[in-house]
């Protein structure tokens, strides 16, 4: 009789242990599918048709290169009002490009708005206002001790005084950025420190201060501030934090230079393991995880971090690109499918 009046008690305790646990199932199921309240695209404005590789002339115009112009060595530049969607050409130029779907995409817009840098087979500098064209070689070998690895497309960014660029000299480990001047051809190397990881140059603040990021992988290892106003140009480490428990896709530098845009994602959390779970069980033959892709603005040295907003996106598909800052420094912008977005970063 004892013995039957001990164990109701326990049994009464496993009972109650049970409903916490599935209590505890059932909220963290609601809480992690759903619905997220700081939805970026929500709080973004649509902006038109999303192109590859724009970049803003003014807070309402974009320019790039249209890629249905045949022939092949013969590009031509366009700009576009994304309030009227009005398109203008803006001028023609050659390249020797092989294939734009296959990296070579890259162009850099000098400060005044009045070049462009395009970077290609060659660097080639464009003026807006005129049909002129220089070519300037560049480095596309990835050379890691005797070995000559896949070709490369430079980074690089415009000097304050939109006459110079900086460019990293190999895309990891590098150990030099060089400086190039059209005016005569002549190039100047500033060593780097040694480390390893992809170096990328973010840009080149209004006070001629170059921002390279070290990344090994979706990781950021350090940021490398280059002193560009010294002679020789000064070279130290910048301290900063990345936004929390996400991979790092893209970093990009304010107008200005206080500011860094961060675009990350998330597949390793809770909602997206439910989310797979999920999926599973509605047989929907869909099953996989999603990502959150989420877009960030702090300072240089990582304090003042804010989430603009994240989306949960499946696997299978498309994630924000392209991400940069608009001219003001009061918006970011992105390419989500086939649309282009803008955000307010304040």
């Amino acid at each position: 009789m004892a013995n039957d009046q001990s164990r109701k008690p326990r049994r009464n305790r496993r009972i109650w242990a049970v409903v916490i646990l599935l209590g505890l199932g059932v909220i963290t199921v609601w809480q992690v599918m759903r619905p997220d309240p700081g939805s970026l695209l929500a709080r973004s404005k649509r902006r038109g048709v999303g192109v590859w590789d724009y970049l803003w002339l003014s807070d309402r115009e974009i320019l790039y290169t249209d890629l249905r112009v045949r022939p092949k060595s013969q590009r031509l530049l366009v700009k576009r009002d994304v309030d009227t969607e009005a398109v203008t050409t803006v001028r023609a130029f050659k390249s020797a490009q092989r294939n734009f779907m296959v990296g070579e995409m890259t162009a850099r817009i000098s400060p005044d708005k009045k070049t462009l840098l395009w970077v290609g087979s060659s660097y080639e500098l464009l003026p807006l206002a005129t049909t002129e064209q220089r070519s300037f070689p560049h480095n596309r070998a990835q050379i890691v001790g005797n070995r000559v690895l896949v070709p490369f497309i430079p980074s690089v960014a415009w000097l304050p005084d939109s006459r110079r660029w900086i460019e990293i000299q190999g895309l990891s480990r590098a150990s030099s950025i060089v400086l190039h001047s059209p005016d005569t051809k002549a190039t100047t190397t500033i060593p780097l420190p040694t480390g390893v990881g992809d170096q990328e140059v973010l840009g080149v603040t209004p006070k001629n201060q170059a921002i390279i990021s070290r990344r090994r992988g979706a990781l950021l290892d350090v940021l490398i501030l280059v002193d560009l106003n010294a002679n020789p140009a000064l070279v130290r480490t910048l301290p900063t934090v990345a936004p929390p428990n996400a991979d790092i896709e893209e970093m990009v530098l304010s107008p200005q230079g206080d500011r860094i845009a961060w675009k990350t994602n998330t597949w390793h959390d809770l909602q997206s393991a439910v989310s797979e779970f999920m999926s599973g069980l509605k047989g929907t033959g869909q099953r996989g995880r999603v990502t959150g892709y989420a877009i960030w603005v702090s300072r240089l040295d990582g304090t003042e971090m804010k989430q603009l907003g994240m989306e949960r996106l499946p696997n299978s598909g498309f994630g924000f690109e392209h991400l940069r800052w608009l001219p003001d420094g009061k918006s970011v912008s992105f390419v989500y499918k086939n649309g282009l977005y803008t955000v307010p970063a304040e």
